[in-house]
């Protein structure tokens, strides 16, 4: 029950929305359903409808709100992209592509999108040593193309944080720094948070996006992360990783 509760998507917002630093770093989230997903649409031109328990960007779709009340409706793989007219007949499609027995929420969509247009977001990983939380590294992992995730079972590929800030976003040396300084201290908050509840865990990996006007976002703390994000671009940090996981306390 414990593993079943850590992992919920919903269960984590509540837990970060108690923490005023993490609060104004979370975009909102709700259970899915009509009523929601029409006050969802109402409010933000971009959403995310996604498992509240899964992983690898399994079962996420993306809504967009086109012109003359209809909205483009994209599956994590693009197979299943529809253009619909009204919230109804969004709400009906969701409900047809949705994975079966699977709580959903309803989340607002954060644009982290490159100056190509291409989304992103960055992994903080975490473990907590001798009793500290402790920063292994930043990694930046960039969605395909016309991708609605980034993660690499849907064709993702990782970039290193400093090329993605200076290359695709623009930032001086300056801003880059400065910008990976606030991502560690907002993911330290956020791990500082959920370990709180959940004592028994000693890694974490948490999700990050930046939007153009450069505010930080919070997508997710993940219980089990990966550290293969890390092996081809960052060898060091993903032997970093590995050493410290025997120590994790």
């Amino acid at each position: 029950m414990r593993y079943g509760k850590v992992i919920s998507k919903i269960g984590n917002y509540g837990i970060l929305r108690r923490n005023s630093t993490t609060a104004s770093h979370l975009p909102e989230t709700l259970r899915f359903s009509l009523e929601n997903l029409k006050q969802m649409c109402q409010k933000y031109n971009l959403i995310y409808v996604k498992p509240n328990d899964s992983s690898q960007g399994k079962g996420v779709m993306r809504v967009e709100k086109l012109a003359n009340g209809q909205f483009l409706i994209k599956d994590r793989d693009l197979k299943g992209r529809a253009t619909v007219s009204g919230v109804q007949a969004a709400y009906n499609r969701i409900l047809a592509r949705k994975m079966k027995g699977r709580t959903y929420l309803v989340q607002q969509g954060i644009n982290s999108v490159m100056k190509s247009g291409r989304a992103f977001d960055i992994r903080a990983h975490f473990i907590r040593i001798d009793g500290k939380w402790t920063c292994m590294g930043l990694i930046g992992k960039q969605a395909p193309s016309l991708g609605v995730v980034t993660n690499g079972s849907s064709g993702g590929t990782t970039i290193l944080v400093p090329t993605l800030l200076r290359s695709k976003l623009g930032y001086s040396q300056q801003q880059s720094v400065e910008t990976q300084n606030q991502l560690e201290q907002i993911a330290a908050e956020s791990v500082k948070s959920i370990s709180g509840a959940y004592p028994s865990w000693r890694e974490f990996g948490v999700d990050l996006a930046i939007t153009p006007n450069g505010k930080i976002w919070i997508y997710e703390v993940n219980i089990t992360p990966g550290s293969s994000l890390f092996k081809r671009l960052n060898p060091t940090v993903y032997k970093k990783i590995l050493v410290n996981r025997r120590r994790a306390r």
